[in-house]
């Protein structure tokens, strides 16, 4: 039951399903636009990959649509409230340039994701060379001579060093807050996000 056919909230969403979706493992549905509800309110996750394994959430982010704090905030408190086992974001110039790059920088930390034969296709059409670095909250692409490095923004929930965890907790400790007002609070409060 694929449900990823036009039309979509973004233009970047259009190119990133039809890709993603010809390399899914059929195992997979790919909803769209899919609402999630939390202490904070709720949010629409742009897509998310669901199989009885697991639940993966993939954003496409407009450059000129998103704050930093502000999403990674929303995401970690969408991993806390819900089953989502980790969400991705791809940045839009990533989708519209190389995003062959992008889905198979993927592919090296959600094999399962993918079918066989979409892992070989994407190994295939990657630039040649690239390095794959597997960072607390980023996967980099570290890019050839001809392309600059990608930085795909990841919060997983199984992660050794979860950020996405130490963010839950402190917007749990302040759940009569809204988002806003707890990123506030937690800039005045200066938190370390990467303490151990």
């Amino acid at each position: 039951m694929n449900t990823y056919a036009p039309p979509y909230d973004s233009p970047i969403e259009d190119p990133f399903a039809w890709a993603f979706a010809k390399h899914l493992d059929p195992t997979y549905d790919l909803l769209k636009q899919v609402e999630v509800d939390t202490f904070v309110g709720g949010f629409r996750l742009d897509f998310l990959a669901v199989s009885s394994r697991q639940k993966v959430a993939l954003e496409c982010d407009g450059k000129e649509f998103h704050n930093y704090i502000r999403d990674m905030f929303r995401d970690s408190i969408i991993i806390g409230c819900t089953d989502i086992d980790s969400i991705y974001r791809f940045g839009g110039r990533d989708i519209w340039y190389h995003l062959d790059d992008a889905l198979y920088t993927l592919t090296t930390r959600e094999p399962e994701l993918f079918s066989g034969r979409g892992r070989c296709n994407l190994k295939q059409l990657a630039a040649p060379g690239t390095r794959i670095y597997d960072g607390t909250e980023f996967l980099i692409n570290q890019g050839t001579s001809e392309l600059p490095p990608l930085w795909i923004r990841a919060l997983r929930r199984n992660h050794p060093n979860p950020v996405w965890k130490r963010l839950f907790d402190y917007a749990s400790a302040h759940r009569n807050l809204s988002l806003d007002e707890i990123i506030q609070r937690s800039e005045e409060e200066g938190l370390k996000w990467f303490t151990d």
